[in-house]
Protein backbone atom coordinates (compact mmCIF):
# COMPACT_ATOMS: atom_id res chain seq x y z
CA UNK A 1 0.00 0.00 0.00
CA UNK A 2 1.26 3.58 -1.28
CA UNK A 3 -0.97 5.64 0.07
CA UNK A 4 0.61 8.22 2.99
CA UNK A 5 -1.91 8.70 6.15
CA UNK A 6 -3.95 11.62 6.70
CA UNK A 7 -1.60 14.86 6.72
CA UNK A 8 -4.21 16.80 8.70
CA UNK A 9 -2.22 18.78 11.20
CA UNK A 10 1.22 17.77 9.94
CA UNK A 11 3.83 20.35 10.24
CA UNK A 12 4.73 22.55 7.11
CA UNK A 13 7.82 20.29 6.53
CA UNK A 14 5.93 16.88 6.57
CA UNK A 15 2.97 18.21 4.47
CA UNK A 16 5.62 19.52 1.39
CA UNK A 17 8.27 15.83 2.01
CA UNK A 18 5.43 13.55 2.63
CA UNK A 19 3.97 13.89 -1.06
CA UNK A 20 7.40 13.68 -2.25
CA UNK A 21 7.63 10.37 -1.02
CA UNK A 22 4.91 8.69 -2.48
CA UNK A 23 5.73 10.20 -5.46
CA UNK A 24 8.94 7.91 -5.35
CA UNK A 25 6.56 5.06 -6.59
CA UNK A 26 7.94 2.55 -3.74
CA UNK A 27 5.90 0.01 -2.40
CA UNK A 28 5.54 -0.12 1.41
CA UNK A 29 5.48 2.49 3.88
CA UNK A 30 7.68 5.84 3.67
CA UNK A 31 8.69 7.79 6.76
CA UNK A 32 10.32 10.67 7.72
CA UNK A 33 11.69 11.78 11.26
CA UNK A 34 13.21 15.37 11.41
CA UNK A 35 13.88 16.65 15.26
CA UNK A 36 16.33 19.58 16.15
CA UNK A 37 18.77 18.30 18.69
CA UNK A 38 17.86 18.98 21.94
CA UNK A 39 14.72 20.92 20.59
CA UNK A 40 11.06 19.89 18.59
CA UNK A 41 10.22 17.60 16.01
CA UNK A 42 10.01 19.32 12.74
CA UNK A 43 8.94 17.22 10.35
CA UNK A 44 7.25 13.21 10.94
CA UNK A 45 5.20 10.64 8.99
CA UNK A 46 4.96 7.02 10.12
CA UNK A 47 7.99 7.38 12.74
CA UNK A 48 6.68 4.76 15.32
CA UNK A 49 6.30 1.85 12.65
CA UNK A 50 8.51 -0.93 13.28
CA UNK A 51 10.38 -1.54 9.99
CA UNK A 52 12.90 -4.21 9.01
CA UNK A 53 15.92 -2.30 9.23
CA UNK A 54 18.70 -4.01 7.34
CA UNK A 55 21.88 -2.88 7.91
CA UNK A 56 20.64 0.48 9.76
CA UNK A 57 20.18 -1.43 12.35
CA UNK A 58 24.26 -1.82 12.90
CA UNK A 59 24.80 1.63 14.32
CA UNK A 60 23.15 0.16 17.59
CA UNK A 61 26.02 -2.39 17.63
CA UNK A 62 28.21 0.35 16.68
CA UNK A 63 27.27 2.37 19.74
CA UNK A 64 27.07 -0.28 22.45
CA UNK A 65 30.86 -1.42 21.47
CA UNK A 66 32.30 2.46 21.63
CA UNK A 67 30.58 3.05 25.21
CA UNK A 68 32.32 -0.25 26.01
CA UNK A 69 35.69 1.20 24.92
CA UNK A 70 34.95 4.37 26.51
CA UNK A 71 34.15 2.31 29.89
CA UNK A 72 37.51 0.40 29.85
CA UNK A 73 35.65 -3.29 28.60
CA UNK A 74 37.51 -2.83 25.54
CA UNK A 75 39.81 -1.01 23.51
CA UNK A 76 40.18 -0.16 19.63
CA UNK A 77 43.66 -2.48 19.11
CA UNK A 78 41.36 -5.66 20.82
CA UNK A 79 42.07 -8.31 18.46
CA UNK A 80 38.54 -9.56 17.03
CA UNK A 81 38.12 -12.66 15.25
CA UNK A 82 37.99 -12.35 11.15
CA UNK A 83 35.12 -14.27 8.92
CA UNK A 84 35.52 -14.62 5.67
CA UNK A 85 32.08 -15.54 4.25
CA UNK A 86 32.27 -12.35 1.84
CA UNK A 87 30.96 -8.70 2.98
CA UNK A 88 27.45 -9.23 1.43
CA UNK A 89 27.01 -12.40 2.72
CA UNK A 90 25.31 -14.10 5.13
CA UNK A 91 27.83 -15.60 7.75
CA UNK A 92 26.30 -18.40 9.15
CA UNK A 93 28.03 -20.50 9.96
CA UNK A 94 31.57 -18.17 9.74
CA UNK A 95 34.17 -19.43 8.17
CA UNK A 96 37.19 -18.57 10.51
CA UNK A 97 40.07 -16.25 9.56
CA UNK A 98 43.02 -14.66 11.08
CA UNK A 99 42.10 -11.61 13.91
CA UNK A 100 42.15 -7.42 13.14
CA UNK A 101 41.44 -4.47 15.49
CA UNK A 102 38.40 -3.42 16.80
CA UNK A 103 38.63 -0.52 15.30
CA UNK A 104 39.20 -2.13 11.99
CA UNK A 105 36.30 -4.25 12.47
CA UNK A 106 34.02 -1.66 13.58
CA UNK A 107 35.64 0.62 10.47
CA UNK A 108 34.28 -2.14 7.81
CA UNK A 109 30.72 -2.71 9.40
CA UNK A 110 29.71 0.90 9.35
CA UNK A 111 31.39 2.09 6.34
CA UNK A 112 31.27 -1.45 3.69
CA UNK A 113 28.03 -2.28 5.94
CA UNK A 114 29.92 -6.26 5.92
CA UNK A 115 27.86 -8.61 7.50
CA UNK A 116 31.09 -10.71 8.41
CA UNK A 117 32.23 -7.70 10.76
CA UNK A 118 29.10 -7.21 12.22
CA UNK A 119 28.70 -10.77 13.04
CA UNK A 120 31.88 -10.65 14.57
CA UNK A 121 30.84 -7.87 16.83
CA UNK A 122 27.64 -9.21 17.74
CA UNK A 123 29.53 -12.55 18.90
CA UNK A 124 31.75 -10.40 20.86
CA UNK A 125 29.77 -8.44 22.67
CA UNK A 126 25.57 -10.40 22.28
CA UNK A 127 22.75 -9.22 20.55
CA UNK A 128 20.77 -9.44 24.17
CA UNK A 129 23.65 -6.86 25.80
CA UNK A 130 23.08 -4.84 22.41
CA UNK A 131 19.48 -4.78 22.91
CA UNK A 132 19.57 -4.08 26.31
CA UNK A 133 21.59 -1.11 25.56
CA UNK A 134 19.35 -0.15 23.14
CA UNK A 135 15.94 -0.30 25.78
CA UNK A 136 18.51 1.54 28.36
CA UNK A 137 18.81 4.65 25.86
CA UNK A 138 14.84 5.16 25.09
CA UNK A 139 14.79 2.72 22.03
CA UNK A 140 11.90 0.63 23.13
CA UNK A 141 10.73 -0.80 19.51
CA UNK A 142 13.96 -1.68 18.12
CA UNK A 143 16.10 -5.11 18.51
CA UNK A 144 18.59 -7.47 16.52
CA UNK A 145 16.46 -10.63 16.28
CA UNK A 146 19.20 -12.75 14.20
CA UNK A 147 22.27 -12.62 12.10
CA UNK A 148 22.73 -9.49 10.17
CA UNK A 149 22.57 -10.52 6.57
CA UNK A 150 20.85 -14.18 7.02
CA UNK A 151 17.27 -12.95 7.53
CA UNK A 152 14.66 -14.47 10.09
CA UNK A 153 12.39 -16.29 11.25
CA UNK A 154 11.64 -13.03 13.48
CA UNK A 155 13.09 -9.63 11.35
CA UNK A 156 15.40 -7.57 13.18
CA UNK A 157 13.58 -4.36 13.97
CA UNK A 158 13.93 -0.79 14.03
CA UNK A 159 11.92 2.99 14.09
CA UNK A 160 12.47 6.20 13.25
CA UNK A 161 11.99 7.70 16.35
CA UNK A 162 14.16 5.10 18.10
CA UNK A 163 17.00 5.81 15.20
CA UNK A 164 16.56 9.59 16.09
CA UNK A 165 16.98 8.72 20.13
CA UNK A 166 20.43 6.92 19.40
CA UNK A 167 21.19 9.57 16.93
CA UNK A 168 20.84 12.47 18.99
CA UNK A 169 22.00 10.69 22.25
CA UNK A 170 25.31 10.86 20.19
CA UNK A 171 25.22 14.43 18.69
CA UNK A 172 24.23 16.51 22.31
CA UNK A 173 26.88 13.95 24.31
CA UNK A 174 24.85 12.28 26.91
CA UNK A 175 25.92 9.33 25.42
CA UNK A 176 29.15 9.24 24.74
CA UNK A 177 32.19 11.50 25.58
CA UNK A 178 33.85 14.20 23.05
CA UNK A 179 36.44 12.03 22.64
CA UNK A 180 34.02 8.92 21.70
CA UNK A 181 32.20 10.59 19.87
CA UNK A 182 34.52 12.19 17.62
CA UNK A 183 35.96 8.35 17.20
CA UNK A 184 32.47 6.48 16.74
CA UNK A 185 31.91 9.51 14.08
CA UNK A 186 35.15 8.94 12.40
CA UNK A 187 34.59 5.41 12.16
CA UNK A 188 31.25 5.90 10.15
CA UNK A 189 32.28 8.45 8.01
CA UNK A 190 33.07 5.99 4.54
CA UNK A 191 35.30 6.85 1.95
Amino acid sequence: DNTLPSLDGSSPITSRVAPLLQAGGIDGVQGLYLKQVGGPVLANLEESFVYEPASSIKVLAHLYTMTQVQNGAATLADPMQQYTNGPESCPDPAQLGGTEPLSTTLQEMMWHSDNDRTRAITDRFGDANINAFGVSIGMQSSQINHIIGCGGPVPDQLTLTDAGTLYEGVANGTLLTAATQATFLSLMAGK
